[in-house]
This record gives C-alpha cells, sequence and structure tokens, in this order.
C-alpha cells in the first residue's frame, strides 16, 4: 500500500462504531453499527498521511495500520475522549453511531422471568457541541434517517448541519437496500 503526503502535517479525529448504554451489569442498549466507515476513513486519512487519532465504540474490523486507536463503550466515554483529544486537531470526522437513549442502570443483574419496562432518557450530542469546544476545527458528521424521501433526508441533515455549525454533513438514508449499518 503507497502512502501519499496531501494531508501530511493535518491532524485528523475521527470516531467509529456503536457507543453502548448498560441496563444492568450484562445488558446493554447499542445499534447496528459495524464502525467500518470510521475505521476506513481513519486509514484513508493516516496513508494520505495525516497524524490520525480514532476513537472507536463496539466494530466488526481491526485498523490494518498503526495510528493512536482509542477504545470505549458509552456516551460519557467518548465524549470524554473527545474532548481530552480534539485541542490540538485541524479536523473531526464523527463517524461513530451514538446511542440516542440511556437508562438508569441497574447494579445487579435484572430477572430474566418478568416484564420490564425501561425509562429512556437522552444522550449527550457529541457532534452539536464539538465547535463549541474548539470553534476552529474542520467538523464533518453523517446524517442516518430511515427510509425518508430526498426533502426530508436533506432538511434533517442541513438542519444538523446548522445545529452543530459543522462545515459538511453526509446524509444517508440507511433504509434503502446496501446502505447504512454494515453495507
Amino acid at each position: 500500500v503507497s502512502r501519499r503526503s496531501d494531508l501530511a502535517g493535518k491532524r485528523i479525529l475521527v470516531t467509529a462504531g456503536a457507543t453502548s448504554e448498560e441496563i444492568d451489569p450484562v445488558r446493554v442498549i447499542t445499534n447496528k453499527s459495524s464502525g467500518k466507515m470510521g475505521v476506513y476513513l481513519a486509514e484513508e486519512a493516516f496513508l494520505r498521511g495525516a497524524d490520525v487519532t480514532l476513537i472507536r465504540g463496539v466494530n466488526s474490523i481491526e485498523p490494518k495500520y498503526h495510528f493512536n486507536d482509542i477504545k470505549i463503550s458509552s456516551v460519557k466515554e467518548l465524549f470524554n475522549a473527545v474532548k481530552k483529544n480534539l485541542k490540538d486537531k485541524d479536523m473531526m470526522i464523527h463517524a461513530a453511531a451514538v446511542s440516542d437513549f440511556k437508562t438508569n442502570k441497574s447494579n445487579d443483574k435484572i430477572k430474566s422471568n418478568q416484564n420490564l419496562h425501561l425509562e429512556l432518557t437522552p444522550t449527550t450530542k457529541i457532534f452539536e457541541n464539538v465547535k463549541k469546544i474548539k470553534k476552529n476545527i474542520v467538523l464533518v458528521g453523517f446524517k442516518a434517517e430511515f427510509s425518508v424521501n430526498k426533502k426530508i433526508l436533506v432538511n434533517r441533515a442541513y438542519s444538523l448541519l446548522k445545529d452543530a455549525d459543522a462545515d459538511f454533513v453526509v446524509a444517508n438514508d440507511i433504509g434503502k437496500k446496501n446502505r447504512g449499518f454494515d453495507a
């Protein structure tokens, strides 16, 4: 594999994979993200000469190359790792599939022979907080929607772009065949 130098001197932070929120010591709430896109983006930036930091949750592949690779589980861990590693970066590509909800974790394993009702509360919106932490960073994010028309997809991606003061948002309708998680 040949390396190029068009990103030499650039410091890029990439997030990838799924976060998970504990329900009890053995169960979690998560999503179907494979983490492939974020890992592939980190690898490509590395091959183009960038100094790459990858922060990743659960994913189905391991990076092929050696760069700073930080593993996390929860939204809180991801946000703390982002805040810690953002200061010296030129760009952040936020490809992680961040859990939208969490619940109050039980300290004991919940018995499985009874009905269970979970109260879910929203998690921190990491993407929307990046430019509040570091204003002069190039910020790239992703907006996944499920089976919406093109106008709704574009409008929701544009709203995210504005809310986060981002530079780019890639919109993806994961309800279409061969798109989205693990495709």
